[in-house]
């Protein structure tokens, strides 16, 4: 997993580590979440994808993948 990618938008969305985790998401509710337009989530989708970060579920939802939700936990462990 390439990690300067997850970092860039853990960075730039304080909200996506609390919810990238959480199993199956759509698109559409990240979007929302985030409060972005649906190409910029489709652009950011298909950076996390081919980091190695997330995996598609289905055509419109992804979750995280064992890297990214370890990512996760070391994350939380170190504050």
């Amino acid at each position: 997993m390439d990690k300067t990618v997850v970092d860039k938008y853990f960075k730039k969305f304080p909200k996506l580590p609390i919810f990238i985790g959480a199993g199956n998401i759509s698109l559409k509710a990240a979007r929302q979440i985030l409060d972005v337009d649906r190409y910029y989530m489709y652009d950011m989708y298909l950076e996390l994808l081919q980091a190695g970060a997330i995996r598609a579920s289905s055509s419109n939802t992804f979750r995280a993948t064992p890297e990214l939700k370890a990512y996760l936990e070391e994350m939380n462990k170190n504050g």
